[in-house]
């Protein structure tokens, strides 16, 4: 996903047993940053707007999802209200800091 100032973000696999998954962040200027949040088993980077605010997913250790909006070096989880527990994962942001998502509510229902 392309974003602010030709910046790039996505997921980066890293192949050794078992593989790795990382968010990262490949500026204009090649510098390249990976996301790994304390305690986090895989991460992923799914989008950018013009203001550097970042949205991304993670798991942790123990398998539990999180949704996450980066801003800066602050992270915000997200959950929706009607979600079930850890079923919210976010998948864009635009340059009016809405982010897009989804989730599963207790019904199993996807939105």
């Amino acid at each position: 996903m392309t974003a602010d100032n030709r910046t790039v973000v996505g997921t980066a696999t890293f192949s050794v047993n078992p593989p790795e998954y990382w968010g990262f962040v490949h500026y204009f200027s090649g510098k390249i940053t990976y996301w790994r949040p304390a305690n986090a088993k895989f991460s992923t980077f799914e989008g950018r707007n013009n203001w550097g605010n970042t949205v991304g997913n993670y798991t942790d250790t123990l398998g539990v999802q999180h949704a996450a909006y980066l801003h800066g070096s602050t992270t915000t989880l997200i959950i929706h209200p009607n979600a079930a527990r850890h079923s919210t994962r976010l998948v864009d942001i635009n340059n009016l800091n809405t982010v897009l998502g989804t989730y599963v509510d207790s019904n199993g229902v996807n939105h």
